[in-house]
């Protein structure tokens, strides 16, 4: 949740509070439609928060496995093509691979090791007959379908917290139509209503925006400076006047 939205939630609940504290002045509110939309909008943006939540942690979390996997999938595309690099001769279309680059996407990066296991398929034997670990290929394709599995598991979370952002936003906005209601629904024709509407004006002030952003810098000097002699605004001496030829007067003079 936004620093915004919880600013709202909490201006809501203090309308809540305000309702019930004077419940016997209010009846008529309390009793209201407005009420019981605005108690069940408050309670949906508590839930859409806490699901905001735990979707963003799991999210993190989710994002973070699948970094470690990247990292393994990498590094073991790099380890084989190095190995086919050593006999350039026998894994002539490996040895040219290039190496996995840092900023190549997860879906390419699983591309291109089924693309590997491809070609390694065609010469299992050789590859073991260097020592290399008998589950090569098996290793390389369940890190590259691992990964595979987590973007998905991934986007499936990312669509959750963006509906549960939209859901929050939503019930936000409906829950400052029914305070609005509420409001209308006070009589300026009972006393009580009367003298609670100044407290029920600030109580259901919606939260402040943003202060306002200094103004810039000015770039010229201030009028005080600028209207200094010659030579004091910038510390300079007085520009003297240009030398005239001999015989020559001064203009104006």
């Amino acid at each position: 949740m936004e620093v915004q939205q919880e600013d709202e939630l909490g201006t809501l609940v203090q309308v809540q509070a305000f309702l019930d504290h004077h419940g016997s002045a209010l009846a008529a509110l309390n009793a209201s439609s407005a009420r019981r939309k605005l108690d069940e909008l408050v309670s949906a943006v508590r839930f859409h928060a806490d699901e905001q939540a735990s979707l963003t942690a799991r999210g993190a979390g989710l994002t973070a496995q699948k970094d470690e996997l990247r990292s393994r999938l990498s590094a073991e595309v790099a380890r084989i093509v190095k190995i086919a690099r050593a006999r350039p001769e026998e894994f002539r279309t490996t040895a040219l691979a290039p190496l996995p680059e840092r900023r190549i996407s997860d879906a390419r990066l699983a591309q291109e090791a089924r693309a590997l296991i491809t070609e390694l398929k065609l010469h299992r034997e050789e590859y073991l007959a260097l020592g290399i670990n008998a589950d090569f290929i098996e290793r390389l394709q369940a890190l590259a379908s691992e990964l595979d599995a987590m973007q998905v598991v991934r986007s499936t979370c990312k669509v959750a917290r963006t509906s549960a952002t939209a859901a929050l936003a939503r019930c936000l906005r409906e829950a400052w139509v029914e305070v609005a209601l509420l409001g209308h629904l006070l009589d300026d024709g009972n006393p009580e209503h009367r003298r609670l509407r100044a407290a029920w004006k600030s109580e259901s002030e919606h939260a402040a925006r943003l202060p306002k952003p200094a103004d810039p810098p000015r770039l010229s000097a201030p009028p005080e400076q600028r209207a200094l002699p010659p030579g004091e605004a910038t510390g300079l001496p007085p520009r003297e006047p240009p030398a005239l030829p001999p015989g020559e007067t001064p203009p104006g003079t």
